[in-house]
């Protein structure tokens, strides 16, 4: 084919050259109402007590609350028998059971608060509830972890490079576009993760070349490779030419979904999210955090800095180590692979799902599986912070922000246990400081950390409890005065009734270098025992 390359099968030629990657309710728990209104009236008994109703959304097999209700949902009382209606919306009717509707067209309304009246032989009673379909959010993200990027060409000194998708499975043939028709190009595929040297810098890639090299000519501008059955990972193209060097990394998805017990998420959007590759041209980065006007980002785009993620080294690659110099074996996917997973089907596939980097932009179909998967007794690790925080959709290769979760009446701590709330403004990052309580001291076993003790430095972005969070979260670690607010970022644990347990760091980050420490290294691997062990409790 014109314009293209195909390195399907082919020989792998030897060739130097020289050249330089909750919650059940997702709101906080309504407010408990009245508990029984008495009226004492002299010289006469008692009417009798009046019901307390609580009326809760369900939407995909979730439950939610009355908040930000858009699309189809059904209304569902806590007891049966009401009459209800929407005041100035709805006529009166007769709830079926404990079900007042199911499948209402929440668009049939406009978007706004809305007061829903219930009625019963004991009295009558209003409950708040807004739709939110059409209506924009004024954007205004608190959160930035874009300072050091850059924010400017490196494609003088780079192979332009990019896969056709974020994820393969072993045996497909995966599409690499160049930007340029560049006359020769020696190409690598490395496994990102097993290496043992250290990767120094932003622009580079380092990892275990599983194939290639593979030397192409003709100046072609696509590249048709043939996915070896490879262990799953994090992989990476490594592309050279003359005074260039360039990397596309994509996920190495299993060949079958459970392969393995724990799955580890790659936070694709955010990488696009950060990403300042001006793609159209107009002289302006194609990102929100360019410009907050601008709420769409192509998932298509090469990254800068010859193609690395953004931040990956500080936030990625010290996890990815980890994981295969102490032997574990992942099923590793990407956010679109995660989000086409119903969360029952996780709960059956997985035992852990672990969430490594900076998780910030998420779809509601990833929302709702995840929040699923932990309904069902999984269990969750976040090693980041600022996970969950916004809302996109996706169309296509395009990802939209549409606004914060909590903003939407879901807010994120329900599910994680913690939210973001600040980043550091530039301030030095600082130590967590042990708080653990025994029941927890699990974490910390072997570390020679005791209570009072001071781990590692840690910042740039941090979490803490909300109302929303689990009344089973408790603190192990706090940066007290985080960042000089007097605020407390929270390294936090809970466990749910249904035997999930949910662990969050707070802060950025036990992913990066720090996992090459003896004391976060031995953390990782009392977490990993905990909660990816089939017999852990």
């Amino acid at each position: 084919m014109s314009g293209s390359h195909d390195v399907c099968g082919m020989e792998s030629i030897a060739f130097r050259w020289k050249a330089t990657v909750v919650c059940l309710s997702l709101v906080a728990a309504l407010t408990a109402l009245a508990a029984g209104l008495t009226a004492s009236l002299s010289g006469r008994s008692e009417p009798p007590a009046r019901a307390v109703h609580v009326v809760h959304a369900e939407q995909s097999g979730l439950r939610l609350g009355l908040e930000a209700l858009t699309g189809r949902v059904s209304l569902v009382a806590s007891t049966p028998g009401l009459r209800w209606r929407i005041a100035g919306a709805t006529s009166w009717r007769q709830a079926d059971g404990r079900v007042l509707v199911r499948g209402w067209d929440t668009t049939r309304l406009g978007d706004g608060q809305y007061r829903l009246e219930l009625s019963d032989a004991t009295g009558a009673m209003t409950q708040g509830l807004s739709i939110r379909n059409v209506t924009p959010i004024v954007h205004s993200p608190l959160a930035n972890a874009s300072a050091g990027l850059d924010t400017r060409s490196t494609d003088g000194r780079a192979v332009v490079a990019v896969f056709a998708r974020r994820s393969y499975r072993p045996g497909e043939v995966a599409v690499l576009h160049l930007a340029h028709r560049y006359p020769v190009v020696l190409l690598e595929i490395l496994h990102v993760g097993p290496e043992q040297k250290l990767t120094i810098g932003n622009e580079t890639i380092e990892g275990v070349t599983v194939a290639g090299p593979f030397l192409l000519t003709g100046g072609r501008e696509t590249i048709r490779v043939r996915i070896g059955h490879w262990e799953s990972g994090l992989y990476a193209a490594r592309l050279s030419a003359p005074g260039r060097l360039g990397f596309a990394p994509f996920v190495l998805r299993p060949a079958a979904l459970g392969t393995n017990r724990v799955a580890v998420v790659q936070p694709t959007n955010t990488w696009q999210a950060y990403n300042y590759r001006d793609a159209n041209g107009d002289g302006r980065p194609d990102t929100w955090y360019y410009d907050s006007s601008f709420t769409t980002v192509d998932m298509s785009r090469p990254f800068l800095d010859r193609g690395v993620p953004p931040h990956f080294r500080a936030y990625d690659l010290g996890f990815l180590r980890w994981l295969c110099h102490t032997g574990k074996h992942v099923d590793m996917l990407s956010q679109e692979d995660l989000e086409r997973i119903p969360g029952d089907r996780l709960a059956q596939l997985y035992r852990l799902i672990v969430f490594p980097g900076h998780h910030e932009y998420v779809t509601e179909a990833e929302y709702n599986a995840v929040q699923r998967f932990r309904d069902l007794g999984g269990n969750l690790a976040f090693l980041s912070a600022n996970n969950f925080f916004s809302r996109v959709n996706r169309d296509g290769d395009r990802i939209t922000r549409i606004g914060r979760w909590r903003d939407l009446g879901r807010p994120e701590s329900a599910l994680v246990g913690v939210q973001y709330f600040d980043w550091n403004h530039g301030k030095p990052a600082q130590p967590f400081i042990v708080t653990a309580a025994a029941d927890t001291s699990w974490l910390f076993a072997g570390t020679g950390l005791a209570a009072g003790a001071n781990l590692g430095w840690f910042g740039i972005e941090v979490d803490e409890r909300t109302v929303a969070s689990p009344a089973s979260a408790h603190v192990l670690a706090t940066i007290p005065d985080a960042f000089g607010d007097h605020r407390p970022a929270e390294m936090i644990f809970y466990r749910t009734a249904r035997g999930a347990n949910v662990f969050a760091a707070g802060a950025f980050t036990l992913a990066g270098p720090d996992a090459r420490t003896s004391t976060v290294s031995r953390m990782l691997e009392n977490l990993w025992q905990r909660l990816a062990a089939e017999n852990g409790v």
